[in-house]
């Protein structure tokens, strides 16, 4: 079993403040019947880590310790091709393990998504974007889960951190409003072929 840590001691290791320790591991004693020594988390009980199991060659259990709220992966380098055009259209997502993620739960619509076939069809419709970091796949994405998460508008998106949606998307941060903005427009519709008269 593995050793229980203090709050300073897993922001020691984290190298984060004890607050955001404290705020990312929630109020636990507070959701559950309350220890009889005394309120809410504190400094001085102790914490369980989260782990994550995996079995070794011979089969031993190891454990591999995730970070609370891991760092955004670095996407540098995909940002200086999307900024002179080399990218393609849109950056891969990658996702980094962690224990928690805000709004992780936006996840869940993803098989719905893929049923309708959404993202499909609106390649078929829709112009292709030009050669950038964010396509047509993380835009729409990003307009579905801010609805999902209660803005259903692109200036919904100047309210919830792109950090945080940028996990959800497997990209470092979400497009700001005037990318989407752009991006709505430059992927509207494409013009209907003329019949004959």
């Amino acid at each position: 079993m593995p050793e229980a840590k203090t709050l300073a001691q897993i922001a020691a290791a984290t190298g984060v403040p004890a607050f955001s320790v404290r705020s990312a591991l929630g109020r636990v004693a507070a959701r559950e019947q309350a220890p009889a020594g005394g309120g809410a988390l504190g400094g001085g009980q102790r914490a369980q880590p989260d782990a994550l199991g995996e079995q070794d060659e011979d089969g031993e259990q190891q454990e591999e310790r995730l970070l609370v709220l891991p760092d955004p992966l670095s996407r540098d380098a995909e940002r200086a091709l999307a900024r002179f055009g080399l990218l393609g259209e849109g950056a891969e997502p990658v996702f980094a393990p962690g224990a928690r993620y805000p709004l992780a739960g936006l996840l869940l619509a993803l098989p719905a998504l893929e049923a309708t076939g959404l993202i499909g069809a609106a390649r078929e419709v829709c112009r292709r974007l030009k050669n950038g970091y964010y396509g047509l796949a993380a835009t729409l994405l990003t307009l579905v889960f801010l609805a999902l998460a209660g803005e259903p508008r692109a200036e919904g998106a100047t309210r919830i951190p792109p950090a945080a949606l940028g996990r959800v998307l497997g990209l470092d941060r979400a497009p700001e409003v005037k990318t989407i903005s752009a991006a709505s427009s430059a992927s509207s519709p494409l013009p209907a072929r003329p019949t004959s008269w």
